[in-house]
């Protein structure tokens, strides 16, 4: 039989394992030779008793179809190739590793923007050409239903950067002179909010759906805290929805919760917007209902405090920006609005720091444009590390901008345009950190747990002095240190 190279290396097998199993199971003497013909092809003979040199051509056809390489090739939205590469082609080597193909991705154009479609080339057997084509239309399928929602997020949500609010810095309130009320920052950006009727109601909220009325109170109840189920390195698709500077901003998290969020939203503006009475006495601390200042829904908010002219300070739990209104403006949260864990998630962009030390005026502009901040555009995350108790609150994350081609780094950006340096990323010694996560165990499963001594509290700078929790991200498994307050 006179076969190509590359089938030879298919009934060879590795270290000629499949033709010695081929050779036990036929009892058929089996042997190629060392060189190929003119054509390019080795002579493989087959030499035996009638039966046994029957059995093994079968086989040897058999393992011919099955294993016969195959060429798919594949038309794809090119906004979803990007989705498929990956950062640096991590994706689609991981789709190659995976299925054992091979992946071909044609290259853009100059002055293809326009082209709407581009060519994947999968080859390999038929069982890896299958398991490449599931694993990418895996993809294709998340990005259609992030698509939807953000389309759907983004045709709900205002852009809440339109006027830039004061941004608060850690254990630091905002001074009366810092602060400039909602009327003095529309007249400097030259409009009014249209939205908003002469005697100060809203219009009715576009989206509504019944909600069941319950006892108004100030929330008494401990929140969840956004349910980061997320593992180092792994990739996680987002909006950032509040910056202070690349080193803290917030984000949300992309899918069911961002749903889940904007129709809270929708469900306290149509409840709030009519209601007449306020609430009667405020402390920091509490979870409140408030606007925001330019547009007309209702929002969570955390009061953080109390400026010298009577004004609240508030901070919006799902957003992480801030703002400051009077007191009438403001109304206790109904507590079936608490079950949705807060959204707003507090990061830092890693291995970058600021040139001389400090984030100037436009390099901050520059952060807002590169993230789209508060304008509900889909970024992608890459986990690096989590919030260390004592050292920082903060997710440390990559950035990526995956509708642009190549993906845009959006740390590398901020270097390249000369805002930041690269900084080198620090982590605890091997011993320290083993010896750390150890004494955690030991207390963690000393622990005598009662479900009667845990006590609930609203007030929330108390909850994050007297708890500590540590999440570490050297193992397979969160390690997760509560305190108990009995």
């Amino acid at each position: 039989m006179n076969i190509s190279p590359d089938v030879l290396k298919l009934i060879v097998g590795r270290e000629g394992n499949i033709m010695k199993r081929l050779q036990k199971q036929t009892d058929a003497h089996i042997t190629v030779s060392h060189e190929p013909d003119y054509k390019g092809e080795y002579e493989m003979t087959i030499t035996g008793s009638c039966t046994q040199v029957h059995q093994a051509q079968e086989a040897v056809h058999r393992i011919m179809q099955e294993c016969a390489v195959l060429r798919l090739e594949l038309l794809l939205p090119a906004r979803c190739l990007c989705r498929i590469i990956g950062q640096g082609g991590d994706k689609i080597r991981s789709i190659s590793r995976s299925s054992g193909a091979k992946i071909w991705c044609e290259p853009k154009l100059e002055d293809s923007d326009l082209i709407q479609t581009r060519k994947i080339t999968i080859t390999g057997t038929k069982e890896q050409v299958e398991a490449a084509k599931l694993l990418i239309q895996k993809i294709l399928e998340e990005e259609e239903s992030l698509q939807k929602t953000a389309a759907k997020s983004s045709a709900f949500r205002c852009h809440r950067k339109e006027i830039i609010a004061v941004k608060k810095k850690d254990g630091q309130k905002p001074t009366e002179d810092q602060i400039v009320e909602p009327d003095e920052q529309r007249a400097i950006e030259g409009k009014l909010d249209n939205e908003t009727r002469k005697d100060g109601s809203y219009d009715e909220s576009p989206c509504s759906s019944e909600v069941t009325d319950t006892t108004y109170s100030v929330s008494k109840f401990e929140v969840p805290s956004p349910d980061f189920n997320f593992r180092v390195d792994e990739y996680v698709d987002l909006y950032v929805s509040a910056t202070e500077n690349p080193q803290h901003f917030w984000i949300q998290i992309l899918g069911s919760r961002s749903s889940q969020l904007d129709k809270l939203t929708s469900e306290m503006s149509e409840h709030y917007q009519n209601q007449q009475r306020s609430i009667a006495e405020i402390q920091v601390g509490d979870i409140v209902a408030a606007t925001f200042y330019n547009d007309k829904f209702w929002y969570r908010a955390e009061v953080q405090g109390f400026l010298d002219n009577g004004n609240v300070d508030l901070y919006y739990v799902d957003y992480g920006d801030s703002w400051t209104t009077s007191v009438e403006n403001l109304f206790p949260l109904r507590s079936d609005f608490l079950s949705l864990p807060f959204q707003a998630i507090e990061c830092s962009l890693t291995g970058i720091t600021p040139v001389d030390g400090k984030w100037t005026e436009m390099s901050l502009d520059v952060f807002d444009e590169l993230t789209h901040c508060a304008k509900w555009k889909p970024l992608c995350a890459k986990i690096c590390s989590f919030p260390s108790p004592g050292v920082s609150r903060c997710f440390h994350i990559r950035l990526y901008d995956t509708s642009m081609e190549p993906i845009l780094d959006i740390g590398h950006e901020l270097i390249n345009q000369g805002f930041a340096i690269e900084q080198k990323e620090s982590s605890l010694q091997g011993d320290e950190e083993e010896n750390l996560v150890s004494r955690l165990l030991d207390e963690v499963t000393s622990l005598s747990i009662d479900p009667q001594s845990f006590s609930f509290s609203s007030r929330l700078d108390e909850q994050r002095l007297s708890s500590e929790v540590l999440i570490s991200s050297g193992s397979e498994d969160d390690v997760i240190l509560l305190e108990d307050h009995a």
